[in-house]
């Protein structure tokens, strides 16, 4: 039995898709996996989540005891800023800004998972950051754009810490898995694809919003939101000004499902969320742009396409047909791999 160990993240929330995309895939291919929070088979995957330096050693204690194979799913691009390796930092920090970045990521990297929920701290925290983003405020960048600042503060740090622990876990595990082509500048290694046995239905012409709450996606939102007025198509685009994150249980059909970037300097496509939005919604994916990165591409279309009625059912079908037929083969050899880790068979 091959597990998938998820208490490394102090919350699914934020990994249900993945999980459910690695379980399909692996279903496909005949390989069962069993979720876990205790380690007991001899293959276990974990999805990349080492912010915590205590955590990751207790891990590595595991492994080394245990002989157990550890799988690694690595999920975010690897990216370098200016004080030193991170992920999903394709625009370049000012060097103060970077600089307590930096050290804002260490502390948090040190502190052990249980220390960082403790109410104290989070008041710490919170004052601390009022008094970093003052100013945005006072200059007359009003609460959305503060809020927008602080949480792409947070989200730095804490992509940081995660890269810290990710590199020594990477040293150490016996396969690494991508979940995109593009998560290092080479293209190399193992990608898992996700798996579409449908296609969507266009069977209506709802839109919703896809992707957590940005300031450049409700930018976005706004934009996408005005030039269906102006042009006075007959969809109904489902936004009020904010972006609330559906959880995976809430399986409601749109026609469309629009995903702008998580912001301005973003460069790589993001294959979970078209995935997520065909599996659960049977929803056809805008993009505001393809990188030709991914080959789950094909199966969305542009802004563009969409407002010029550039598609239809069948060539929505014809496109998820060429997709799972390119991406059979690529995920089989994936769970060879694994199998062969495990020692099922042998």
């Amino acid at each position: 039995m091959v597990q998938l160990y998820t208490a490394n993240h102090s919350t699914t929330t934020g990994i249900t898709d993945l999980i459910k995309v690695i379980l399909l895939a692996g279903e496909s291919h005949g390989v069962e996996i069993e979720i876990s929070d205790v380690i007991s088979s001899r293959t276990v995957l974990f999805i990349d989540e080492f912010s915590s330096r205590s955590e990751l050693k207790q891990l590595l204690k595991i492994k080394k005891n245990k002989n157990t194979n550890f799988v690694l799913i690595s999920t975010e691009f690897e990216t370098e800023g200016r004080y030193g390796p991170s992920f999903n930092e394709f625009s370049e920090e000012n060097k103060n800004w970077s600089l307590l970045i930096s050290w804002m990521s260490l502390l948090l990297y040190v502190t052990p998972k249980c220390l960082r929920n403790l109410k104290s701290l989070a008041k710490v925290g919170a004052c601390f950051g009022i008094l970093i983003f003052l100013p945005v405020l006072v200059l007359g960048g009003g609460w959305r754009a503060t809020i927008g600042k602080v949480r792409s503060f947070k989200r730095s740090v804490y992509m940081k810490a995660r890269r810290r622990g990710y590199e020594e876990f990477k040293a150490a595990a016996d396969l690494v898995i991508q979940t995109h082509e593009r998560l290092t500048e080479t293209r190399a290694g193992n990608v898992l694809y996700p798996v579409l046995v449908k296609a969507c239905e266009l069977e209506n012409k709802k839109i919703k919003v896809s992707g957590t709450q940005t300031s450049y996606r409700l930018e976005m939102c706004d934009m996408f939101s005005k030039r269906i007025e102006q042009e006075n198509e007959k969809y109904d685009f489902d936004y009020d000004g904010t972006i609330k994150f559906d959880q995976a249980g809430h399986c409601e059909a749109y026609g469309f499902a629009y995903q702008p970037a998580q912001s301005k300097a973003w460069e790589r496509s993001n294959p979970i969320k078209i995935w997520r939005d065909y599996f659960l919604h049977r929803a056809l994916p805008i993009v505001d742009r393809k990188f030709g990165d991914h080959p789950i591409e094909a199966i969305a279309i542009t802004t563009e396409e969409f407002f010029l009625g550039q598609f239809d059912l069948s060539s929505v079908n014809n496109s998820l047909a060429c997709y799972s037929k390119s991406v059979n083969l690529k995920n089989a050899n994936i769970f060879r791999k694994i199998v062969s880790l495990d020692g099922v068979g042998q």
